[in-house]
């Protein structure tokens, strides 16, 4: 898959600009993650107590949430090959206020290698900073 995210055009309140920079790589690491399929990078980006909305449906602790994420399509290709997802994030927001940070943002998705399909997605994310992490 391909991930389209420039960092320099995030926005951001509160926190320190640091702060705000280490939450946006965080938002691109999350993707790229997804996309890739990679349980391990994910499993460390994920609080153990996650709580993720798709399509309507709860995933509550990161166990739920990554066995959900295990079984989402990534464009019809087989295990093992590169994915055909195209993923555009825009309008990024960040907001920090202590030892939390939001996140607002709109992405694009293109998927389909034996089909298309395109969508556009809200997100909004919460982040805690936890041992200076």
């Amino acid at each position: 898959g391909r991930l389209i995210y420039d960092v320099s055009t995030v926005r951001g309140q509160g926190g320190s600009s640091k702060d705000r920079q280490a939450i946006a790589g965080l938002i691109g690491d999350y993707h790229r993650a997804w996309l890739a399929r990679d349980a391990g990078g994910m499993d460390q980006l994920l609080d153990p107590e996650v709580v993720r909305f798709r399509q309507g449906r709860l995933g509550s602790g990161r166990d739920a949430v990554l066995s959900r994420i295990e079984d989402e399509s990534r464009g019809e290709r087989p295990e093992g090959q590169a994915g055909s997802t195209e993923l555009s994030l825009r309008d990024v927001e960040i907001r920090l206020s202590g030892d939390t940070a939001t996140a607002f943002y709109r992405m694009d998705a293109h998927v389909g290698a034996r089909w298309e399909y395109a969508d556009v997605v809200t997100v909004f994310q919460v982040f805690r900073k936890e041992g200076g992490r």
